[in-house]
């Protein structure tokens, strides 16, 4: 995102706008598990966190990670997941434990596919307080008022975890999202040279170490990225492409 010249400023400065400027990929979250029985940690999909998520009139998240419900399946253990962001002008990750900043399962949000997580500051570890990255330059704002049908869609993108070969690291792939020219109901995702996706084995033929479950769909705005919705698949053979945007329309159902 290009940024305006501002003359003199800062390293301060000058960071705090690299950070706005590259939100969209510092947003954006690899999820991970490593249960008891597993050698190595298992990549689940991606994820982010957005601020101020409206839940109903009146009532918001303050801080709320989402991704999809095939990553946190409803008899999860959230003491096992853990959640690496990409830094600024670095090849090393930021890892945060999800349970060290994540709500009681019982206020998780199930919708649209969905798992909404509010998280907050945390009590017992210092490092995970309100000046953590994860509460300050990484969570995008969110559209609450929604997209109109007939919106065009050509600015939308949709960004995803591509882990390395060895899997200890990862790129994010932006794809274009754009609604099918016969049904305006039905999205698909644009990558260059290449027809169409739309079913999650199209997605993953050109790399299969991709991880779309949980992707985020921005919208880039003056001076950011706003989250519009997020990246998920049918139910069915196919996997079709499904994209809940905001609003959505919320339950409220706990893990059993």
């Amino acid at each position: 995102m290009d940024a305006p010249f501002r003359g003199n400023t800062t390293k301060a400065e000058a960071k705090g706008r690299s950070r706005q400027e590259n939100q969209d990929e510092l947003g954006v979250c690899r999820i991970r598990r490593q249960t008891a029985d597993d050698r190595r940690p298992q990549t689940l999909g991606s994820g982010f966190v957005v601020k101020d998520l409206q839940i109903f009139p009146g009532v918001s998240f303050s801080y709320c990670l989402i991704s999809s419900d095939k990553v946190f399946l409803k008899d999860c253990n959230i003491e096992c997941y853990f959640l690496d962001f990409k830094k600024l002008n670095s090849a090393d990750l930021e890892t945060v434990e999800l349970t060290h900043v994540a709500d009681e399962p019982s206020n998780f949000t199930r919708t649209s596919g969905l798992v909404l997580i509010p998280i907050n500051p945390s009590k017992k570890q210092k490092k995970y307080n309100k000046d953590h990255s994860i509460f300050t330059y990484r969570p995008f704002k969110v559209a609450n008022e929604g997209i109109p049908p007939d919106e065009d869609l050509k600015t939308l993108k949709c960004y995803f975890v591509e882990e390395d070969s060895g899997r200890t690291n990862f790129s994010l792939t932006s794809l274009a999202l754009k609604r099918s020219e016969t049904n305006s109901m039905q999205y698909q995702l644009h990558e260059v040279n290449e027809p169409p996706h739309t079913k999650y084995g199209d997605i993953l033929s050109r790399g299969g170490h991709r991880k779309p479950y949980g992707a985020v769909i921005l919208k880039p705005s003056k001076k950011e990225f706003v989250a519009v919705g997020a990246l998920t698949f049918a139910d069915n053979e196919e996997r079709n492409i499904c994209c809940p945007l905001f609003p959505l329309p919320l339950h409220t159902s706990k893990y059993q």
